[in-house]
């Protein structure tokens, strides 16, 4: 597993605005919801995670497996 810094930042803003999809290499986006909550507060972080297709199937199938490992 590994962090890289965020490529891309923006606050209510349209991808379209963003993103060039007319350019990109991978017709595949994975698109993820991820909701933080500390003691007193919470919040939500939309992520873009541009990935070749390969990847995203690789990806899905470990998590089709993962409730089956618990």
């Amino acid at each position: 597993m590994g962090f890289s810094v965020p490529l891309l930042m923006a606050t209510e803003a349209e991808v379209g605005r963003l993103l060039d999809v007319e350019r990109m290499d991978s017709p595949c986006a994975l698109f993820v919801e991820v909701n933080f909550s500390l003691e007193k507060r919470s919040f939500a972080c939309h992520l873009v995670m541009l990935l070749p297709e390969g990847q995203i199937l690789v990806l899905r199938d470990a998590i089709d497996r993962f409730p089956e490992s618990l």
